[in-house]
């Protein structure tokens, strides 16, 4: 089924339902006494999952999103944060607090949860009625290239 779809313009029939909220999942049903399991089979016999990176293929959703819901009216962005500190990042702040001393970011600080609260606060507000696919560097410009 899978090689069909290669190469082709494929639009899921539900896309609409789906980034509307409109669709009905199996989650989305529930029945007293219900008893929910969930099952993680591994390809490997023994492995260890180092790090997940879906950051390309995100890359890609955007525009594609972008350019087939904008007739819905429907925009879309993606909020790419840097470097913020939470708890998550704690251990590796020393780390980061010379990287970032030393230039890492043209603004010279850590992000905070509210940097990134405040791009998710404009979109939701609709700030930005006009735009659709972009993409909002949250991170101190890391990501400019500089010479």
């Amino acid at each position: 089924m899978a090689d069909k779809l290669v190469g082709q313009n494929y639009i899921p029939v539900d896309l609409v339902a789906k980034v509307t909220g409109k669709a009905r999942y199996a989650e989305d049903f529930r029945a007293d006494g219900m008893l929910f399991a969930k099952l993680l089979v591994s390809p490997m016999p023994h492995a260890r999952v180092r790090g997940i990176d879906a950051s390309a293929a995100l890359a890609m959703l955007t525009p594609l999103y972008a350019s087939r819901l904008a007739g819905y009216g429907i925009n879309v962005y993606e909020i790419r944060p840097g470097i913020i500190a939470t708890d998550m990042t704690e251990p590796v702040r020393a780390k980061y607090d010379g990287l970032i001393a030393d230039g890492l970011t043209p603004i010279p600080r850590w992000g905070v949860p509210a940097d990134v609260g405040k791009a998710v606060a404009a979109i939701a507000a609709d700030l930005l009625p006009f735009s659709t696919g972009e993409v909002l560097n949250v991170d101190g410009g890391f990501h400019l290239r500089r010479l």
